[in-house]
């Protein structure tokens, strides 16, 4: 599944795709014209968030996040549903 969200950190916000989205953590991307932070980040899952996340960069426009908390089930249930 590809949700739209939006990340921020560093004073920056920046709209980006995500997918693989488990309990865990996501992968991120953006546009290539743009660059994802790296460390401590928040982020919105469409509408839902803020939620604490850490980002490992894999190259500029892409990341891996992980949740400071494990999202809740019914998170996952609502964007498996969509």
């Amino acid at each position: 599944m590809t949700i739209f969200g939006e990340c921020e950190a560093h004073g920056r916000r920046l709209p980006v795709t995500i997918t693989g989205l488990d309990r865990s953590g996501c992968a991120l991307a953006c546009d290539a014209s743009d660059t994802l932070p790296q460390g401590v980040m928040a982020l919105w899952i469409g509408a839902i968030g803020p939620l604490a996340a850490v980002a490992m960069q894999k190259d500029a426009s892409h990341a891996n996040a992980s949740f400071d908390e494990p999202l809740d089930p019914r998170i996952l249930d609502h964007f498996a549903e969509g």
